[in-house]
């Protein structure tokens, strides 16, 4: 009837309105409850740009991710069964629980894995953290052996970035998952079809 070339393109495009509205209403409720930075110029920019570009860059290279655990197996159960596997280390290591640099280094291939080019939740964990902490004046100190300084939480998180170079990259991971679980859905098929 139709290829999985086109079934995949259509079932991608159908799923763009709800990627694109999930966060709109998710950051109309979120911002404001969890106190983020109470200026409306940043709830807007927050709004507009970087949360819904963040958050549907995501989701969209999360889907991808979820196609591709399809891709690889040739169950539904076994798909739910990888799907942990690919996405728990993500978000391990997305910058959430501990930055780049507080990773031991007996970890070292587990941060290149979960913070390199394959990492969707660590770029738009580091677009939502600048657009909160730059230009923010925060009430503290971080005071280590007698020595007292101004926190930073940018550079505590090692984010030394922009929102568009991390923009740029989430773009380019998320359209290379949905190549490869293409390409895998593509493999299947023909396996499949014999």
């Amino acid at each position: 009837m139709y290829g999985a070339t086109l079934y995949y393109i259509t079932k991608s495009l159908s799923e763009l309105p709800g990627i694109l509205l999930a966060p709109l209403v998710l950051s109309l409720i979120v911002y404001w409850v969890v106190g983020l930075n109470n200026q409306a110029d940043k709830f807007f920019i927050f709004c507009k740009n970087y949360l819904d570009l963040a958050l549907a860059l995501m989701q969209f290279a999360g889907s991808g991710y979820g196609y591709l655990a399809g891709a690889l197996v040739n169950t539904t159960q076994a798909a739910i069964t990888i799907s942990p596997l690919l996405l728990t280390p993500f978000l391990m290591f997305a910058g959430f629980f501990s930055n780049k640099d507080s990773i031991p280094d007996a970890f070292g291939w587990i941060k290149f894995a979960s913070v390199s080019v394959i990492q969707p939740f660590y770029y738009g964990f580091r677009i939502l953290a600048i657009n909160e902490f730059t230009d923010r004046q925060l009430d503290c100190e971080i005071c280590r052996r007698g020595v007292c300084a101004e926190c930073d939480p940018l550079a505590q998180l090692s984010i030394d970035s922009t929102v568009w170079e991390n923009a740029v990259y989430l773009v380019l991971l998320s359209l290379a998952i949905r190549a490869l679980a293409l390409g895998f859905l593509y493999i299947s098929v023909k396996r499949f079809n014999g």
